[in-house]
């Protein structure tokens, strides 16, 4: 009987060590999955350790301090762009409490914490660090971000893009009523075009000339593939140059960015017909055709403008008639080599993709169905894999990488979430 019971209490204890040791291990298991998604002010402590600018504790968690901070927002995150240096956040807020939903735009200096709220529209126009230009029904406002000041021009016009002069001087910007440009000294506005459909976009270096397009008289202007005139305006002169040497496949020209400063340009086509990207090599007179990206729409296209590189994740459309379109990620280089190109056959959805080098992407992978999840993904093309960095029980909106490469962004329907790379 001795022994039984020696045995019977060994095996007790056996049996509450197992259940202790299975506590511990379901601790840990819980405690790493909640890593992955634990809350935001648990990483805003974690990124004030790091080596990277820190940000605003109150400002990053707007859908649980909006209120604490006066924003007047119910929802933040739908719109998200770095300053050139990155040095400030420019982001968007809704308001939504009234059953309309009311935009409002905020910058938050990743130095010094400090957020406040900016007038008008952003219109991608970002000179340095110091000049923030957005738009309002009644002008452009010149937003001094070191001052904290705005000056607003009027300009009744309605207008959609605009950009800032190399040499920091002159504002261009495409109305509905022609091409129009703001001296930013004098703010006087000089008008260079006075047709709807013509179009200024990327300056080259000597601040005098635009490659842009003009309105072709000859062609229907909404006919698929047919409008626009590739053409490089002079400020001064007023006059568009067609004669380029360059055979468009599409002139429903719709935007313009250089890859490499005045020879070679990233151009975006497309009218009912889908959308279009080509590489335009104006010193070789050359176009490459990038085929098809209405698949890749949601951010999918993505110059990075100091390595000279597109990264593309979404929907491959090969040609007319294909029917099932192919999931992919890759990288183009200047010419429109690709560098790198994987496909994926299984139902995600990839979206807002940032270039970290030749051999890395940084995107959004969204789950289909009920439940919407959101994955922030880091692929190294060398091992074909889908690294998982991070893991958002929320639909995800947007997607940024500082250009230095060290931290990125990402924005939720209510929560901003900065980490390191």
């Amino acid at each position: 009987m001795k022994n039984i019971s020696t045995f019977s209490t060994k095996n007790k204890f056996i049996k509450w060590l197992s259940v202790l040791i299975l506590v511990v291990v379901a601790a840990v298991l819980v405690y790493t999955n909640w890593e992955d998604v634990r809350s935001v002010s648990d990483q805003v402590v974690e990124i004030e350790k790091s080596e990277i600018p820190k940000f605003n504790q109150k400002a990053v968690i707007f859908f649980f301090f909006f209120a604490e901070l006066n924003l007047g927002i119910t929802k933040a995150g739908y719109f998200l762009k770095l300053s050139p240096n990155d040095k400030f956040l420019l982001w968007g807020g809704i308001n939504d409490s009234a059953g309309e939903s009311i935009n409002k735009f905020f910058v938050t200096d990743l130095t010094t914490d400090a957020t406040w709220e900016v007038p008008g529209n952003p219109i991608n126009a970002w000179d340095k660090d110091e000049l923030l230009i957005t738009v309002t029904e009644t002008g452009i406002v010149l937003n001094d971000l070191e001052k904290r000041t705005s000056e607003e021009v009027s300009e009744k016009e309605v207008f959609f893009s605009g950009s800032v002069s190399p040499d920091g001087r002159k504002f261009i910007y495409n109305t509905k009523k022609g091409i129009r440009v703001l001296d930013l000294a004098t703010k006087k506005i000089d008008i260079v075009s006075t047709k709807q459909y013509d179009g200024a976009y990327a300056w080259f270096s000597d601040s005098i000339r635009i490659l842009g397009y003009k309105e072709n008289p000859l062609d229907n202007l909404f006919e698929a593939g047919k409008g626009r005139l590739l053409a490089v305006w002079d400020r001064q002169t007023k006059i568009a140059d067609t004669d380029l040497g360059i055979d468009m496949p599409s002139s429903s020209l719709r935007s313009i960015k250089w890859i490499t400063p005045d020879k070679v340009a990233l151009v975006n086509a497309g009218y009912d017909d889908g959308s279009f990207d080509y590489i335009v090599d104006l010193q070789n007179k050359f176009v490459t055709d990038l085929g098809e990206t209405s698949g890749m729409l949601m951010g999918g296209v993505k110059l990075d403008e100091t390595l000279g590189m597109i990264g593309m994740v979404g929907e491959e459309i090969d040609g007319p008639g294909e029917l099932e379109p192919l999931s992919v990620a890759k990288t183009v280089d200047k010419t429109g080599v690709t560098l790198n190109r994987k496909a994926f056959d299984d139902n995600y959805m990839r979206e807002y993709v940032n270039v970290v080098d030749g051999n890395k992407l940084l995107y959004l992978r969204k789950s289909g169905g009920s439940v919407k999840m959101a994955e922030v993904i880091l692929l190294d093309f060398r091992d074909s894999r889908e690294k998982v960095l991070a893991t958002i029980p929320d639909y995800t909106n947007n997607l940024l990488l500082s250009k230095d490469k060290k931290y990125w962004i990402v924005t939720s329907a209510g929560t901003i979430m900065v980490q390191p790379l």
